[in-house]
């Protein structure tokens, strides 16, 4: 019998109705049209809302219980997001775009409230007989709607709850990653193998990791970096030659990648992660891995992840002069889940004490490849953990030679400089205090 994903209830015993959509968590998106207009809707929710969204919920057993959240609103090829900024509440109505949430017995029946704020997203999840299914429609003007085909879950698990099965299969054998698949369990093999990952900074850490999720069987990877392949990239760096000289390093990377694992399919954008070009690309993604070597680009990733509802995973290594001399070696790793943190209070939390805060983008010695490996290896354990849903809060870990690593939660958001009010905004402008956002980057344009 069929469970909840979200909430491991069995539905009861009834007649499925054919405009439910299955709660079951399924790996991929539908391809999308290809065309500039929406033809289908999308729903992205952060975990934690959507948990304390079905413990209201289902909790209450009240037919017709009605919660709501304001929305932000994204573009994209064939689809519209709506991404849930709030947690949900009752008896509250948002003055702009909104999602509202109903819980039902039986067949929703779908309707447009008069006077209701535009855009707007309605999701029916059921309860008693009809528990475990769920149904969704938006609108975008009143006489125009749109089905709610996925309701995406950013947080641990990277869940996706859709209409209809999975289309977007592999085109190789899935034999090819038996051992992964048994290693990791075959349903959050299935979810990391379906994101869409953006990466920015494509040097020898982001080249490495990129190479490393492709070969883990990830099919959509999106490549952004500015730079063009010079002499001293040829050494250390995945899959590029002589003859890619004075070429975009994201076209070679894609090039090589798309020869080396068929079944995955690059995007290359040789430009800045703060050009329009780069952001009309990543808003669009599941997971955003920032391995780029500037705090600009540093920063810049940890805005578009806050307002797209993105999940932030940060990377880089260092290699300074220490006492006496010497070298000090480092690698980190940064997890920043939406709803729970963002990376401006990753960085405000830092304590006093650190001394070793692994600048990575100044006063470098060079770059080893021993470390990027360390922090490649760190950050596809991570991103796997994330899909297995055992990363639950976000949070960094360090590793610096000679001392014990460690993994350090962080608070939630809320220090002066916070991302919290852009939070989920997606496309719109909104007009948002300087002093509230001074520590940020300035949006891509």
């Amino acid at each position: 019998m069929r469970t909840c994903a979200t909430c491991g209830r069995r539905p009861a015993n009834g007649s499925r109705e054919p405009n439910w959509g299955s709660a079951s968590p399924s790996s991929a998106e539908s391809r999308a049209s290809g065309t500039t207009r929406a033809v289908h809707a999308e729903v992205v929710c952060p975990r934690d809302f959507w948990d304390q969204l079905l413990r209201e919920g289902l909790n209450l057993h009240a037919d017709g219980h009605t919660l709501h959240a304001p929305a932000g609103l994204v573009t994209l090829p064939g689809r519209m997001r709506f991404l849930v900024r709030e947690p949900f509440k009752s008896h509250t109505h948002p003055s702009g775009s909104a999602v509202r949430v109903q819980f039902r017995s039986g067949r929703p029946l779908p309707s447009f409230p008069a006077q209701a704020p535009l855009p707007r997203a309605d999701l029916v999840l059921g309860i008693g007989p009809a528990e475990g299914r769920w149904w969704g429609l938006a609108w975008t003007i009143p006489d125009r709607t749109l089905p709610v085909s996925e309701i995406s879950l950013p947080g641990p698990g990277m869940f996706r709850l859709r209409k209809h099965p999975d289309p977007d299969t592999p085109a190789v054998p899935e034999t090819r990653w038996t051992r992964t698949r048994a290693a990791l369990g075959e349903a959050a093999w299935r979810r990391l193998a379906s994101l869409r990952v953006g990466i920015v900074g494509c040097g020898r850490l982001g080249s490495t990791l990129a190479a490393a999720l492709a070969r883990n069987g990830v099919r959509h990877l999106l490549l952004v970096d500015p730079d063009i392949v010079e002499p001293h990239n040829l050494g250390e760096t995945d899959g590029l030659d002589p003859l890619d000289l004075n070429t975009p390093k994201v076209q070679a990377l894609a090039r090589y990648l798309s020869a080396a694992c068929p079944w995955t399919h690059p995007r290359a954008v040789p430009a800045s992660v703060h050009t329009y070009a780069a952001l009309h690309h990543l808003k669009g993604c599941d997971l955003l891995i920032c391995a780029a070597d500037s705090p600009a680009a540093r920063e810049a990733c940890g805005l578009l992840a806050a307002r797209y509802h993105l999940v932030l995973v940060e990377t880089g290594t260092g290699v300074f002069t220490g006492d006496g001399g010497g070298r000090v070696l480092g690698a980190e790793v940064r997890l920043v889940l939406p709803g729970q943190s963002c990376r401006n209070c990753m960085e405000q939390d830092r304590q006093p004490q650190d001394t070793t805060p692994l600048p990575w983008w100044a006063d470098r010695m060079g770059s080893l490849r021993s470390l990027n490996l360390l922090a490649a290896g760190m950050t596809l354990l991570l991103i796997e953990g994330l899909a297995r849903g055992d990363c639950r809060a976000s949070g960094e870990a360090r590793w610096v030679w000679g001392e014990p690593s460690r993994w350090s939660p962080v608070p939630r958001c809320g220090p002066p400089g916070c991302l919290r009010p852009v939070a989920g905004v997606g496309d719109e402008q909104e007009p948002v205090q300087a002093a509230d956002l001074r520590h940020a980057a300035p949006l891509p344009r």
